[in-house]
């Protein structure tokens, strides 16, 4: 079937395949990757359109040794009962092409030659086996014996008609080593051209292949064993030889390659289903191994009745965008006459039932290149879900269990687990944890007919759906029209398209967007759509694209938008286009007096400076600038202020100390800063962040004080940091994230109210966190790889019935119900750029309380090490503080004092580098208008 292997052997970068191990430990590991590509190329490569695949068989040998460190001498075995002459690997070719015709339904056909044709002939090599099998130098051993291999068989083949080499050497595979007492034996393997320029002696870049006599390069061969039986133990090499020729075709291998641990165990040929039946009979292709070689159609469901018949049909349940279910009925004895049929693979599993797998393709793309696709135990790319609910590939003990699996694998009515759902064990949450909500029930006992019944709940009638790559979005455009709201995002390639409520759509919005779309109205009316377009004009549309009288504008100077905002309570749209040039229209469309104005550098972000009798526009700039304009177009007094990062968030500006007066916060570096009016930095800023940010920061009032903290997402995770600077109390909340796609973007925010924040990791969990850092309900959800933007909450009926929308790069766009009931204004309302909270917005003003905070003051970590501690303290009030620290003996060793905002948390930095491993007593003393108090904590110090 040659004009099937350019489709499957992707070209892709490699290094080397091999068998895994019977035992862990076996064999050392190698650096292993699928093909590259043809296995045979050059100008004299004959290319028919012959559906068969032609290989050519070498049998080799090597100089004979004396040594114990290799299993037999060096010497293909004619000795052996029956001897392995030319009929024995015959019938071992025979059984690899009836396993790939069978496998693949009759799609792959294999036309085998042997050499040298003679009966009881071979080819031997120049030296001995441990010269090629060395463990020091397994990789160029390989590579050299594929050299001298073929070019020893030169003479004898016509390298041009054929697509693939295997070579057969003498003696045993190292991996089925089971006392490793062999070092010298050769581990089965996949070479690749890579490998081949990067450890054939004299190859190195530009190296085309093994040059051969009849115009064509040998860029890849499959080496296995004449046999595998060693140690005493009669094991077959038909399962190495279909493993290994497995990676020819493309497919990667499905267990750890980094530890030899078993991955999918038998239930796979490219886990452990090569030693099934002792490696006389390997198991067949799990469903995503024939979808990957296109010998199987999956059909895709979502909910409903299906029959899975034991033939290889196979359904797919989407979970989100980058992960989903394949389902197949998998029987070991279809026949029922309890004897192993030539065309029963599976006769050799430990049990029978539906299959359920999980595929996570975030491991099937440069992680199947470096064949690392289960290297995660925790995160596979192709997991099998045991319906035992024992990892029994990953954590058992290596029993047999551990190895091959169990008959408690699949799922089947009677068995130990039929229903696979949000709370079985495995449950179908994504790899990272968000919930799916989907269901497999299992309605039948194993047989060669199985129903099973698909739902799916929480998610919203007409959800998801699915749309080109996204770049913006998610938009709540409320009241569009007389249908209500509209759910808008903005493609890749600058597509604005909105969806109704109930998923219907998309609708064209515009073409060549420059910056997000933004929803309202200057004038105060209906909403409308701001669209910047690539040819410097600013739109300003209803649905059916109508505008209002000055509208659209063009941009002066000639640039094109980059950010955007509407406020309706100024009655203006600020534009920053390209160009560092920040514009101002009123609700006409009339450029504003003093406007445009210069930044330095172009313009990250935009917000409104929320108060309505000095109104004003932020704007940070991606060189670490801050600016606040007056309406008037001339710089605020005290501005611009240098954070100086360039990782620089959007900012947001609101009364966060609820002192009558909006303060202004942005993300610069691996820190928070919070401005007031002034441009003065507010006291306990800039506040140190956990980790790297990855989004902008959002504002909200988590612990329901009236005072606004602020939460940003970090490569540890969820951090809420108070008016003063403090992490909240119960915060960071610290999650493991997926590294493999975790990055920075400014354009990813939560959004925040009374008691909650609403927040997506790239891993695509969406979280809603109360503000001891707790979730519940249905919650985290799952939406796919790097979410776009911020997840909303939508009331599109406005019933009180409130959903969360969330959509992720790919183009997936989810809608959950939930039970979630937001009190007052939240900053998920927010759809007009302004980013700002307005003062009659806001939570309740808090009322001051008792001077100290009760269970306020404390001291962490406690014992303090590593030479510095904090003291952290709440005065209900403005105050003086002063902190003593007393030795046991009594003698005063650190002395601080300064003041602090009543009502938030207060921080002190203590310095301990000086003093003894000990416990201190810390003595506060706060004074205020109302009174004072004092207040005393033991600590320990370790240095």
């Amino acid at each position: 079937m040659r004009r099937l292997l350019p489709l499957l052997l992707l070209s892709v970068t490699g290094i080397v395949l091999t068998a895994p191990p019977l035992i862990h430990g076996a064999m050392p590991p190698l650096h292993e990757r699928p093909s590259e590509g043809a296995a045979i190329a050059g100008p004299g490569k004959i290319d028919d359109s012959d559906v068969t695949v032609n290989i050519c068989m070498i049998r080799v040998q090597f100089l004979e040794d004396f040594t114990d460190e290799t299993s037999g001498n060096g010497r293909i075995d004619l000795n052996a009962d029956p001897p392995h002459n030319k009929l024995y690997f015959q019938s071992i070719m025979d059984d690899l092409a009836l396993y790939y015709e069978d496998v693949s339904g009759g799609e792959l056909l294999l036309s085998i030659d042997i050499y040298p044709s003679s009966l009881d002939g071979s080819y031997t090599l120049g030296h001995q086996m441990m010269y090629y099998g060395d463990d020091e130098n397994y990789m160029q051993g390989a590579c050299m014996l594929m050299q001298d291999a073929i070019l020893l068989a030169d003479e004898d083949i016509d390298y041009s008609q054929y697509d693939a080499v295997i070579i057969n050497h003498a003696g045993s595979g190292q991996e089925a080593d089971i006392y490793r007492n062999s070092p010298g034996d050769i581990g089965s393997v996949f070479l690749t051209l890579t490998d081949l320029i990067f450890y054939l002696p004299g190859a190195g870049l530009g190296f085309q292949g093994i040059p051969t006599s009849d115009g064509v390069y040998i860029r890849e061969s499959t080496i296995v064993p004449e046999q595998e039986s060693q140690d005493g133990f009669g094991l077959g090499v038909l399962g190495t030889i279909c493993h290994e020729f497995g990676h020819q075709l493309g497919l990667p291998d499905l267990y750890d390659t980094s530890t030899g641990h078993v991955g999918i165990g038998g239930w796979d040929l490219m886990g452990y289903g090569q030693w099934l039946m002792s490696g006389y009979w390997p198991a067949s292709l799990s469903a995503w191994s024939r979808i990957y070689l296109g010998w199987n159609t999956p059909v895709e469901v979502t909910d409903g009745t299906h029959e899975l018949l034991f033939d290889g049909s196979i359904l797919k349940i989407p979970l989100n965008s980058s992960e989903y279910l394949l389902v197949e009925n998998r029987q070991r004895d279809p026949d029922g006459n309890g004897m192993c049929g030539i065309h029963e693979h599976d006769f050799g599993l430990p049990g029978s039932g539906i299959l359920i797998w999980h595929i996570d393709e975030t491991r099937l793309g440069a992680y199947l290149a470096m064949n690392m696709v289960n290297v995660d135990p925790d995160h596979k790319g192709v997991d099998l879900e045991e319906a035992d609910g024992i990892q029994d590939f990953d954590y058992s003990l290596p029993d047999i269990y551990g190895y091959e699996g169990s008959e408690f694998d699949p799922w089947f009515t009677g068995g130990y687990a039929w229903e696979f759902s949000p709370n079985s064990n495995p449950s179908s949450d994504a790899s990272w944890g968000g919930r799916t909500f989907v269901t497999v029930e299992v309605l039948d006992e194993p047989s060669n007919r199985m129903d099973v019944q698909i739902t799916r709940t929480t998610v919203c009638e007409g959800w998801p759906v699915q749309t080109s790559l996204i770049k913006w979005g998610p938009l709540i455009w409320e009241d569009a029209d007389a249908s209500g709201d509209r759910l808008v995002v903005t493609t890749k390639t600058g597509h604005v398209i909105e969806y109704l409520y109930d998923g219907s759509g998309p609708h064209s919005m515009g073409s060549r967007a420059t910056a997000p779309p933004v929803a309202g109205n200057p004038s105060g009316g209906d909403p409308l759509l701001l669209v910047c377009r690539y040819d410097g004009q600013v739109h300003l549309r209803d649905v059916e694209w109508n505008e209002p009288a000055g509208w659209p504008v063009t941009l002066a100077g000639g640039g094109t938008g980059a950010a955007a905002l509407i406020s309706s309570k100024i009655g203006i749209v600020a534009v920053a286009d390209d160009e560092s040039r920040v514009h101002l229209f009123d609700s006409a469309g009339e450029t504003l007096s003093g406007w445009p104005v210069v930044s330095e550098a172009p313009v990250a972000g935009l917000a409104v400076y929320p108060d309505e009798q000095n109104p004003g526009i932020i704007a940070s700039s991606i060189d670490g600038r801050i600016y606040l304009w007056n309406i008037d177009g001339n710089e605020a007094e005290g501005w611009p202020v240098t954070p100086g990062y360039e990782k620089i968030g959007i900012p947001f500006a609101a009364d966060i100390n609820r002192d009558g007066s909006a303060d202004i916060i942005v993300s610069s570096g691996d820190y928070l800063f919070a401005y007031d009016r002034e441009g003065n930095i507010l006291p306990g800023f800039p506040s140190a962040l956990p980790g790297s940010p990855l989004s902008s920061p959002c504002p909200g009032d988590l612990d329901r004080d009236g005072r606004l903290e602020t939460v940003i997402l970090t490569d540890c995770g969820v951090s809420a940091v108070s008016a003063s600077g403090a992490t909240l109390e119960n915060w960071p909340v610290m999650l493991e994230q997926d590294s493999l796609v975790m990055e920075y973007s400014r354009n990813r925010r939560g959004i925040g109210g009374q008691g909650f924040v609403l927040i997506s990791m790239d891993d695509g969990r969406v979280y809603m966190f109360d503000s001891e850092g707790r979730q519940s309900g249905v919650f985290p959800l799952s939406v796919g790889d790097r979410p776009i933007g911020r997840p909303l909450l939508w009331d599109p009926e406005n019933s009180g019935n409130w959903r969360v929308v969330a959509a992720d790069s790919s183009g997936f766009i989810n809608c959950w119900s939930t039970s979630v009931e937001p009190e007052g204004w939240f900053t998920g309302m927010d759809m007009s750029g302004s980013n700002c909270w307005w003062s009659e917005d806001l939570p309740p003003a808090p009322v001051n309380g008792s001077i100290l905070s009760e269970g306020s003051f404390y001291v962490y970590p406690n014992p303090v090490q590593q030479g510095s501690g904090i003291i952290r303290f709440q005065p209900g009030c403005d105050c003086e503080w002063e902190i003593r620290v007393f030795n046991m003996g009594g003698d005063l060793v650190t002395l601080l004092n300064g003041s602090a905002p009543g009502g938030l948390p207060w921080e002190v930095y203590w310095s301990t580098d000086d003093l003894a491993p000990g416990v201190y007593f810390v003595s506060l003393h706060i004074s205020s208008e109302t009174g004072s108090t004092d207040a005393l904590f033991h600590a320990a110090v370790i240095n």
